[in-house]
């Protein structure tokens, strides 16, 4: 059959122009493989999807592929004979089927009937037994177009629910979907409908409505009278999968058309295609592949790595720059390390402008010998020395995956045939990818197999991409990535430095040139790291940056050499490719010669650009393109701040200091409530309960007073704390969060974190917060307790003091919420129960008074006797001590009359205003009235 003749058996056979369901399908019309491939799914849908025998494919009601009820309910067994066929009928049989109008005329649809027989179409098709969702989507993209054309109202729901479907195929029930939606009223129905769906997905049991046939009265599915006419599908060589894509990616997806072998089919080689040229130079004298998918940018780029040569061989050069002396034997690093002398200047190093890659496959007695020395398990061993003689083998590290990527599903142990476009990150640096593909290929990190449509083609081609930052070209291996497993390991931080380098030690650094270009791939692997690039198909021979098992296989490799440097007792540390070397000063480091080479460290220091950050982040996690937009930024006032207050790194000269491993425990709980905050600290074997009362109407939320009360309790003892190891609970959450991810979306809450950041730092100490339940909070009951004992003077009161016996330099019993404040409104210096911020010193009775001048004291009513006796003791001067008249006289008296010289009467018994006590809300104004009068007494000790 001609290609003409396919097509109208479709449209015979469908009702549809062949021709448009191509297009639909993103398939060239012109090609007879898909014409045929199209004719052969319609006849099979036809018998085994299709209705029942002997029924008319076109309803001249409903439209084409639509039943009535009243078809189904004839079953089976109905025959041709059963249905008078009309004139109508006849004639539609007869070739005149509807067709859809080309898209530059106008189609008037204003009854609606072409839209209601595309929706009753895709009814029928969601009411079968086993809906084809790949006919589905292709009715619904009709139905989309055509009421679009149609300028229909329901169009918007029209194209979301096309749109939706294509992105969740497989996710959800696609039938249930379309039979919902259809029919429903605005955008919102679609939404609606795919959450009912997802609740829905996985069940047996299909809802239908009430214009749907139900379940017992489907026709039972017809065996295809064409299911054994084809012969299965041949299954082609490496490089060359099946021609021919199933019917459900049949219009979409990632699938391409391989190469046909020379003698199949259509013209190889250098024979012309009768119709069309080379996708690339237009010339007809040899066969380009146009159904891979080349962007448009890529064409005509003065792109060709044909005449590019392999690098034969590298050169080497001395660390000081000069050519080496291969006559002299150089001494090998052990026999200098046991003392033999070196110009370290004369060092050869392979010359990096000249690089080779793969030449750590060249020297397998060292590697041998390397290996032999137990530095590495057993298991490693084995695994190294496969690599080393055969390359990495990337079958060693697949594994099954089962889901979906760019809308396909798979459920294999191996990734299939796929070609995949480059990034349009690559458009922007073509010159940069062209130099740096030349140069990989020189050195035989790449190799290339030839244009599209002349040689055989990888199982996979992977998207280049550009990483702009560096710039660097990677691979983007998501694709292949799904089939490999996790391969655990560790990386060496710098945790670990401090630990090794003593003061005045000497250090060198070392980067390994390509770093993964060192490892090659086994040749039976270079099928699945594939690249595509102005035309030409290339392969990798060497780990890519971008595949998910490099950066294990490159750390294991490395390790091994880091573990064998170690043996020989040098200090060294690696991170992939980048190497520390330290020799400390208790070491030989009496080579001068040796020391031009190194830096020293008289203060540990990390000077870091960003840059550099961003290129040691990516040698794991290779980021997604992100183009950068030149826009104008509008900074806030929130973000201005937060630059501000970075900002003082432009000028700091500090560093971290060493920290002792001999740690200084300090275990502290911390709470807040309403109205106090509470904590208590664990130290030396010590308990102490500590805390303080929120400013009076302090209404801030309880993460911002839970926030705060860690910064309080942290200047409390910020002494304590001073280079040592901090366990602190906390038993909020969002501050817990805060802290752990560096910041969070409450301004103020961050502001507090700052504020501890710095603090911490100041103290160089290390800083663990953990989360605890309330019930099991010891700071729980500090932040809720209140005393009678925490009274203060009322301010009028205080100021009648302050004017009478003033002023006063010292509160020698108090907490930073009740001290007392001098006529300029700053607190006096105070004693206080227990650490608090601001305090000057904590116990009245570990001080020395006797500097003291001039000292006021409100003393708790049980402490009375004991203050009086101290401030005796201390042999202080003149203070003013607030005290009750207390019936009966208690034992004190005596001693008051004996040393007072003055006094004041503040309150009668029971007046009001005179003293503040604490409650919830904070220090509020004692309405109770005093239990006894309250007086100030001038008193005189010396």
């Amino acid at each position: 059959m001609s290609n003409e003749d396919v097509l109208k058996a479709v449209e015979d056979l469908t009702g549809e122009n062949g021709i448009e369901l191509l297009e639909l399908a993103g398939k060239d019309s012109n090609d007879e493989d898909f014409a045929k491939l199209l004719l052969h799914v319609c006849i099979l849908h036809a018998n085994e999807k299709g209705q029942p025998e002997g029924q008319d494919l076109q309803d001249p009601e409903l439209g084409h592929l639509s039943a009535t009820t009243a078809d189904r309910e004839q079953g089976p067994t109905c025959t041709s004979n059963s249905r008078k066929a009309t004139d109508k009928d006849q004639d539609s049989n007869g070739g005149k089927r509807r067709k859809l109008q080309d898209s530059t005329t106008e189609v008037k649809d204003k009854d609606g009937t072409q839209i209601q027989q595309v929706k009753d179409k895709i009814k029928v098709l969601c009411t079968q037994s086993q809906p084809s969702e790949a006919l589905i989507l292709l009715s619904l993209d009709e139905l989309s177009r055509l009421a679009r054309k149609v300028n229909h109202e329901d169009m918007d729901v029209y194209e979301e629910l096309y749109r939706q479907c294509s992105r969740m195929q497989g996710k959800i029930n696609m039938g249930n979907l379309c039979l919902t939606v259809l029919g429903g009223k605005g955008a919102g129905a679609v939404t609606k409908a795919i959450n009912k769906c997802l609740k829905e997905s996985g069940t047996s049991e299909v809802k239908r409505d009430n214009t749907s046939c139900k379940e017992d009265i489907q026709p039972p599915k017809q065996e295809s009278v064409l299911a054994n006419l084809y012969p299965p599908m041949p299954m082609y060589s490496m490089g060359f999968p099946q021609p021919y894509s199933y019917a459900p990616q049949y219009g979409g997806g990632y699938m391409y058309r391989s190469v046909r072998p020379q003698g199949q089919g259509r013209p190889y080689r250098k024979q012309s295609m009768g119709r069309g040229t080379c996708l690339f130079c237009e010339s007809s004298s040899h066969y380009g592949n146009k159904y891979y998918r080349i962007p448009e940018w890529e064409r005509g780029l003065d792109f060709d790595p044909t005449p590019v040569e392999l690098r034969q061989n590298s050169s080497w050069v001395t660390l000081g720059g000069g050519t080496p002396s291969f006559v002299t034997k150089h001494p090998t690093a052990e026999s200098v390390l046991q003392g033999v002398d070196f110009a370290i200047k004369n060092l050869p190093l392979r010359d990096p402008k000249l690089y080779k890659s793969g030449q750590i496959h060249h020297n397998m007695d060292h590697w041998n010998e390397v290996l032999n020395k137990g530095v590495v398990d057993e298991d490693i061993q084995f695994r190294l020395s496969r690599w080393l003689t055969q390359g990495v083998d990337v079958k060693e590290f697949f594994s099954h995956f089962k889901g979906n990527f760019k809308g396909r599903s798979y459920d294999s142990d191996e990734p299939s045939s796929i070609f995949l476009e480059n990034s349009i990150s690559c458009r922007d640096h073509k010159e940069f990818v062209g130099q740096i593909l030349y140069e990989k290929i020189r050195s035989g990190a790449i190799r290339v197999l030839g244009k599209i449509g002349e040689c055989d083609m990888p199982r996979v081609v992977m998207p280049l991409l550009v990483e702009p930052s560096k710039p660097r070209l990677c691979l983007d291996g998501r694709y292949l990535n799904l089939w490999i497993k996790d391969s655990p390991f560790r990386l060496e931080t710098l945790n670990d430095v401090h630990r090794l380098i003593d003061s005045e030690a000497w250090m060198a650094t070392c980067d390994e040139k390509s770093g993964y270009e060192h490892i090659a791939l086994s040749e039976n692997s270079q099928t699945y790291f594939g690249i595509e690039f102005g035309g030409f198909i290339m392969v990798y021979t060497v780990l890519p940056f971008g595949w998910k098992a490099s950066p294990y296989v490159y750390q294991t490799v490395g390790m091994t050499i880091t573990s064998y440097l170690r043996k020989l007792n040098v200090i060294t540390t690696q991170y992939i490719d980048d190497r520390l070397m330290i020799a400390n000063p208790s070491e030989d480091t009496t080579d001068l010669e040796a020391k031009e080479h190194c830096f020293r460290a008289s203060a540990f220091r990390w000077v870091l650009q960003f840059q550099e950050l961003n290129c040691t982040a990516g040698k794991l996690i290779m980021q997604f393109h992100v183009e950068l937009k030149i826009q104008n930024i509008v900074i806030g006032d929130e973000l201005r701040e937060e630059l501000k207050y970075w900002r003082f790194l432009d000028s700091w000269k500090g560093y971290a200091k060493w920290r002792s491993e001999c740690h200084k425990q300090v275990n502290i709980s911390t709470d807040a409530s309403g109205y106090k905050y509470g904590a208590v600290v664990c130290f030396q074997g010590e308990k102490v309960e500590l805390g303080d009362f929120w400013e009076t109407n302090d209404s801030r939320p309880i993460h911002l007073k839970e926030a705060e009360a860690v910064l309080q309790v942290l200047k409390s003892i910020e002494e304590v704390i001073r280079d040592s190891r901090v366990d602190l609970l906390v038993d909020n959450v969002a501050v817990l969060s805060v802290w752990n991810n560096q910041g969070g979306r409450d301004r103020s809450l961050n502001n507090i974190t700052k504020q501890i950041f710095q603090l911490v730092t100041s103290c160089n100490c290390d800083l663990h917060m953990q989360y605890v339940s309330s019930d099991l909070n010891e700071a729980d009951s500090p932040s809720r307790s209140l005393s009678y004992s925490d009274a203060c003077l009322n301010i009028g009161s205080w100021q009648c003091v302050e004017r009478q016996f003033g002023p006063h330099s010292m509160d020698l019993m108090a907490i930073d919420s009740n001290v007392m404040k001098s006529s300029g409104g700053t607190a006096l210096p105070h004693f206080t129960p227990y650490p608090t911020p601001y305090s000057s010193g904590v116990n009245l009775f570990a001080q020395d008074l006797s500097v003291v001048v001039n000292a006021y004291v409100y003393p708790p009513f049980a402490l009375i006797h004991p203050v009086l006796l101290f401030l005796k003791e201390q042999k202080v001067g003149l203070c003013t001590c607030v005290l009750p008249l207390i019936k009966p006289v208690p034992v004190w008296w005596p001693l008051v009359q004996k040393h007072v010289i003055q006094s004041l009467e503040l309150g009668a018994r029971g007046d009001k205003a005179v003293i503040r006590v604490p409650s919830r809300k904070g220090f509020i104004t004692d309405n109770k009235g005093l239990r006894w009068p309250l007086v100030a007494f001038r008193l005189l000790f010396t």
